[in-house]
Parts: structure tokens; C-alpha cells; sequence
């Protein structure tokens, strides 16, 4: 059984696949065969297939771009945490040091 993609715009991908028949479709995929497109046609999934002449718009950069971001930022946030305690960890030792407790 072939399965098709439907990318984040919802516009079909032009990709297909072929499952087993007792397989199911991963999201962003349906076993519903596209509709034969003209020159200048788009297959839109709204509730089934649906023949367009809009150009399709790519959204999918901007939710990359998001978790990229969120990414960094969480990155970031260890990479702080870890020189907080190696810095209090050193506070802790010169104390010791001080005290002549090493």
C-alpha cells in the first residue's frame, strides 16, 4: 500500500511510500491517493485532498528555527549552571585552604 506526505503547510510533498497494508501511516502521512494535478495545480489536505492553483508556502523554517533556539538557550542555561558550581566549588575550596582544613 503506498502512503502520501503531507508537509507543515499542509500542501502534498510529492513523496509517497510503500507500507505494508497492516501498517499504519506515521503523521504528516495518509494512505489517500492524491488527486491527478495540472501544470500549475497543488494538492492541499483540508479534511481530504483538495485541488489549488496557490503556490504552496513553506512555514516548516520558522518551527526549526523555534526549537533551535529553544535549544540554545537550554544549552546555554547548563553550560552557566556547571560554571556556577565549579565557581562555588572553588569558593569552598580556597576556604578550606584558608582555614588549613586541606
Amino acid at each position: 500500500m503506498n502512503i502520501y506526505e503531507i508537509g507543515s503547510n499542509g500542501y502534498w510533498t510529492g513523496a509517497s511510500r510503500s507500507i505494508q497494508t497492516s501498517g499504519g501511516s506515521p503523521m504528516g502521512w495518509t494512505r489517500i491517493t492524491p488527486p491527478a494535478l495540472s501544470v500549475g495545480e497543488y494538492a492541499l489536505w483540508i479534511d481530504g485532498w483538495n485541488i489549488t492553483t496557490d503556490v504552496p508556502v513553506v512555514i516548516r523554517a520558522v518551527a526549526e528555527v523555534n526549537v533551535q533556539v529553544e535549544l540554545q538557550q537550554t544549552i546555554n542555561i547548563a553550560i552557566v549552571s556547571n560554571a556556577s558550581r565549579l565557581i562555588q566549588t572553588q569558593r569552598i575550596m580556597a576556604q578550606m585552604v584558608i582555614r588549613g582544613q586541606v
